[in-house]
């Protein structure tokens, strides 16, 4: 209770802070979302796309809808850590999906994630624990050598900032795939004011030094850059916080010898909890914010890659014409 308290004062000094720096004259451009756009975002796919039979018609539309929309990124839930200390094996059609969709769009880059529970109970992931760790490697390499998939996408939740443990596997990991694959992880969001100088082990984002360390040992980083806590018709705070999350981000990773990709978490869900509330963070907000950032002249444009939408299985077809108007400069 005295810790969600703390993080309760801490979230509202944060916010505050953001207030208060957006409120100072900040030197930016006025560019269109389409000016930054290099058609290279990606998207969260549900399972049924590997668990389940799907006629070359559906993944065909499937991946004419990605493309036509500039996805080139899918990350297909393959699998997650289950409480009976294995990884669930419901992947059958994994092969037949990717053979199907690449006939038809061989530029499509299909990634398999992997969820990994941080938080002790159900299906927890304890990865201090060598046979674990090497469970997951040994999933790794099979997925991406024996079931087609262009490489790994980690969605280990929670990772706090500053955890060794992750290093140590992504260390391990990277060196076992093929040079070819790519590996991907999903990240919080990084301490949105001053994270150079951000205290050690927040809850509230990653420090600009623990990121580094994790962009080094990857080849591509999805920022999950919702779940702020921000709620209460607050969708200018959002927008602020997604603003700031570009200029801190890309700060960060100047000075990381060979950047990763880096994409932007961009929200569709529509479930309430206690750190997302959809009526703040959603698609019009975040790309507002991430436009933004992106013409904010602390910013560094070249060092984003694009955007990645949670989750496809919930996007609409209004949320897709406000990314198709906002982020494409396609006029509906």
């Amino acid at each position: 209770m005295q810790r969600a308290k703390q993080v309760s004062i801490s979230l509202t000094l944060i916010l505050f802070a953001l207030f208060l720096r957006g409120c100072v004259f900040r030197p930016s451009s006025d560019y269109a979302g389409s000016h930054f756009n290099k058609n290279a975002n990606a998207i969260w796919l549900g399972v049924e796309w590997v668990s389940e039979p799907q006629t070359d018609t559906a993944i065909e539309s499937l991946g004419k809808s990605l493309t036509a929309r500039g996805i080139r990124y899918l990350f297909a839930y393959t699998t997650y850590y289950k409480n009976s200390g294995t990884f669930n094996d419901n992947y059958t059609y994994a092969t037949s999906f990717i053979q199907t969709l690449k006939h038809y769009y061989p530029d499509l880059t299909v990634l398999a994630w992997i969820g990994i529970p941080l938080t002790p109970g159900w299906g927890y992931a304890d990865l201090n624990d060598s046979l674990l760790r090497q469970q997951l490697l040994d999933l790794a390499v099979e997925l991406t050598t024996d079931y087609g998939f262009d490489g790994i996408h980690l969605d280990a939740e929670p990772i706090y900032d500053g955890d060794q443990r992750v290093l140590t596997l992504l260390t391990d990991l990277r060196p076992l795939l093929r040079a070819d694959k790519l590996l991907s992880i999903a990240t919080p969001a990084i301490f949105p004011v001053f994270a150079e100088q951000a205290p050690a082990n927040t809850p509230l984002g990653w420090s600009a030094d623990y990121y580094r360390q994790i962009a080094a040992h990857v080849e591509q980083l999805a920022v999950m850059s919702y779940d702020s806590g921000i709620g209460a018709e607050a969708n200018w705070l959002y927008r602020q916080w997604m603003r700031f999350q570009v200029i801190q981000l890309t700060n960060a990773l100047q000075n990381v010898a060979s950047p990763p990709q880096l994409l932007l978490g961009v929200p569709v869900s529509e479930e309430h909890t206690s750190t997302h509330d959809p009526t703040v963070e959603n698609i019009e907000t975040a790309l507002r914010g991430i436009i933004d950032g992106l013409n904010d002249a602390e910013a560094i444009p070249a060092l984003v890659t694009g955007i990645a939408i949670y989750p496809h299985w919930e996007i609409s077809d209004v949320e897709w014409t406000e990314y198709e108007s906002r982020w494409l400069g396609q006029l509906n």
